[in-house]
């Protein structure tokens, strides 16, 4: 077969498997067969301290709501292994399609025993955060604070500061300090 030939040939497949794949079903696109993007091998440090397993994926669903609009952000390492401070992040965002969305993000961080950082550090987050509010019956201390498309809540807990964070856009309200102080209850008490 011809040089010429040949490159017709492969333009008419990637032609053809374009359209093919391009094509319209006829739905409406409201709703979908996808599931929701979750990731089967974490990155590296990421899951060391078992943070994001204390989370059920349909109940973290279920609290920001949005069904095809709902996604799991991969988990991230926080620091590198020997670094003072290591620890991990989960994430979880909604966005609709009119640009309202949500999202929540928990954080954990392992102070090991330099007990006196993790207390300089707590305090100074307490100090530049506005309108804390002291919250009793968490961890060693805990404080929040709200702003109508925002909520924060502080933890130390022994050697570890575990942060839950909630932001807001358009029409949706973020995650209550309560529901906060419910999960990072439960990250807490997954943590070794």
């Amino acid at each position: 077969m011809s040089r010429v030939r040949s490159m017709v040939v492969v333009g008419a497949l990637s032609a053809a498997v374009v359209l093919v794949g391009c094509s319209d079903d006829g739905s409406d696109g409201a709703s979908s067969d996808r599931g929701t993007l979750t990731f089967v091998d974490a990155p590296e440090g990421s899951t060391d301290l078992g943070l994001c397993d204390a989370y059920e994926l349909e109940d973290v669903k279920a609290l920001l709501g949005g069904e095809q609009s709902f996604k799991e952000l991969a988990p991230s390492a926080i620091g590198a292994e020997g670094d003072p401070v290591t620890g991990e992040a989960c994430g979880w965002d909604r966005t609709e399609e009119n640009g309202d969305g949500l999202s929540l993000r928990i954080e954990v961080r392992d102070y090991g025993d330099d007990v006196d950082g993790l207390t300089e550090q707590f305090d100074d987050l307490r100090k530049v955060t506005a309108d804390g509010e002291e919250q009793g019956d968490l961890g060693d201390e805990a404080f929040s604070a709200e702003t109508a498309d925002s909520t924060l809540l502080q933890v130390r807990s022994g050697a570890y500061l575990l942060t839950a964070s909630s932001r807001s856009q358009g029409g949706l309200e973020p995650v209550g300090v309560d529901q906060l102080r419910f999960l990072a209850a439960e990250g807490l008490a997954q943590l070794p």
